[in-house]
């Protein structure tokens, strides 16, 4: 940790290098005539994440949302499984 002062403007500056990155990747869906509008924004702020940290797959029950990034992206459905997790998450909707 630095103690001389320097924290400050160094974290700033890793923060607004990673905005510009960030910035770059969504003219990247510009310029690969993706929509996105509204609430999709939320979506494409994650494939852009990923895409700064060289993430290539996205485990999601939402893949509807996700399906207009496929060529950034590879979409995997998240299924629900047979078992003890399952009898779990199926008790908790039910109540």
């Amino acid at each position: 940790m630095c103690s001389d002062g320097r924290a400050g403007p160094l974290i700033q500056h890793f923060v607004g290098m990673i905005y510009m990155k960030m910035q770059d990747v969504k003219r990247l869906f510009v310029d690969a005539n993706v929509q996105v509008a509204g609430k999709q924004i939320h979506a494409a702020n994650i494939v852009a994440a990923m895409h700064v940290h060289g993430l290539k797959h996205l485990l999601t029950h939402n893949t509807a949302d996700f399906s207009r990034f496929a060529s950034f992206i590879s979409v995997i459905p998240l299924e629900k499984t047979a078992g003890p997790a399952a009898d779990v998450i199926t008790s908790s909707a039910s109540t």
